[in-house]
């Protein structure tokens, strides 16, 4: 957090999307930022006269909120590529699996540094993320400057109640640490690592906790047989009847997923946290965005782990998500991009439980990102949401900033040593995965 005053000027200000509606764009532009927050966000000519301490000269750039990761794995960056063109039950159980069991505390902290640095590089300050050793992914990100909500995810293969046991001690140790940046979750990896004995005893130690669930869910039509098999009903069913939605909750996925699912998603207020790479990669299909919208569920965006992307680039998210119903369903109308920027700022915040994250505005926490606009990709320059959303990339990205404090400037990390960082990943990578090569 910044200790005075900060000013960004000479920017073309793009304060975000609420309730899907673009606010009000400022071609000439000054922020003033002061304890981590918004100060003043608006036109020059009209900004206080006030002193700071720091001036960025945003000259050619587009300001606008920090994108927002709503479902990650960080530390898989050191299973990139592993499995490639499996179908999800086989890569899991016969990939992912058996290289997660030989994960170290180490190497998990490595693997979370190169996250750290591609999503910064490409404009995240904030992820959902759920993975081993959590403790791991508190201390890296929260001493990096960014923000994360982690899930101590459950799985129940005879061990259940030890794993609640112990993600009730992490939420304890690390919600709202860092400043409130780093937020801790209680939660299950999915149905079918989990018992219906396992939900029912987390809905209820987390009753009265400031507690986000974050799942997978209803991923593959596999899946979703499956459960029919072992409960005679969908995921989202088993969990909704279990008590799991009584809490807030973050259901990564649900592709597929029937009129009741979208029905009980928006009567429980469940956030869908969209990650269409990682579905199209694996085979698994793609989410229903547009009927969840018009059933006013609300979505979010994320990456999934790198192992399934490959990459941590959230614009791919973005653009994927903007165009890929249009295509299936003969529609360019469907899901506006003022939409698709919403679920990436905003909607993904909310979810997390961050009341004042995802736009530009006076007393709203400072995480922006500044938008290089003279790159070829983004000239010329006109109809704002609709280039951002179907022409941006991750590297058009200048300047990302979290709560006031600048961590990434024209390909400088300023919280990371980066040479180091990619060292260990290196080395964490090759001891991980050599052996079973």
């Amino acid at each position: 957090m910044s200790g005075g005053i900060t000013e960004i000027r000479n920017v073309l200000l793009f304060p975000g999307v609420r309730d899907g509606r673009t606010l009000a764009q400022v071609p000439k532009a000054a922020v003033f930022i002061k304890d981590g927050r918004f100060l003043y966000a608006g036109p020059a000519d009209q900004a206080p006269a006030l002193q700071a301490d720091r001036v960025i000269d945003g000259r050619g750039g587009l300001l606008m909120p920090a994108l927002v990761n709503a479902h990650a794995h960080s530390a898989m960056t050191l299973l990139r590529g592993a499995g490639a063109d499996l179908p999800l039950s086989s890569w899991l159980y016969d990939v992912i699996f058996p290289l997660e069991a030989r994960l170290t505390p180490d190497m998990t902290r490595a693997g979370v540094g190169l996250a750290m640095m591609e999503y910064l590089r490409c404009g995240v300050t904030c992820v959902n993320d759920m993975y081993h050793f959590p403790e791991q992914t508190a201390q890296a990100m929260g001493r990096a400057g960014m923000r994360v909500m982690i899930s101590n995810a459950c799985v129940d293969f005879g061990n259940g109640k030890e794993q609640l046991e112990d993600a009730l001690c992490f939420f304890r140790e690390y919600h709202n640490s860092f400043g409130g940046r780093v937020r801790a979750g209680v939660s299950v990896h999915a149905e079918y690592t989990s018992t219906p004995e396992l939900v029912r005893q987390l809905a209820s130690a987390c009753e009265g906790l400031d507690n986000v669930v974050h799942v997978h869910l209803s991923e593959t039509e596999k899946e979703v047989r499956d459960c029919f098999q072992r409960h005679g009903k969908s995921p989202v069913r088993y969990f909704h009847d279990l008590g799991l939605f009584r809490m807030p909750s973050i259901a990564a996925h649900c592709v597929a997923v029937d009129e009741e699912d979208l029905r009980i998603l928006a009567q429980d207020g469940v956030t869908v946290a969209l990650n269409p790479v990682s579905n199209l990669k694996l085979g698994s299909g793609t989410a229903p965005v547009s009927e969840m919208l018009s059933r006013g569920i609300r979505i979010a965006l994320g990456t999934d782990g790198a192992a399934s992307n490959d990459n941590l680039d959230l614009f791919e998210e973005i653009k994927l998500t903007g165009i890929l119903e249009k295509g299936i369903r003969h529609d360019p109308t469907l899901i506006p991009p003022a939409r698709v920027l919403e679920a990436a700022t905003l909607s993904g915040a909310r979810a997390m439980g961050y009341r004042d994250l995802g736009l530009i505005l006076e007393g709203w926490q400072a995480d922006c990102v500044l938008v290089d606009l003279d790159m070829p990709n983004l000239l010329p320059f006109s109809d704002v949401p609709a280039a951002l959303v179907y022409a941006a990339r991750g590297e058009n990205i200048k300047m990302t900033m979290s709560q006031g404090r600048v961590l990434y400037d024209r390909g400088e990390y300023l919280t990371i040593d980066a040479k180091r960082v990619m060292h260990e990943a290196r080395e964490a990578a090759k001891s991980l995965r050599s052996p079973l090569a």
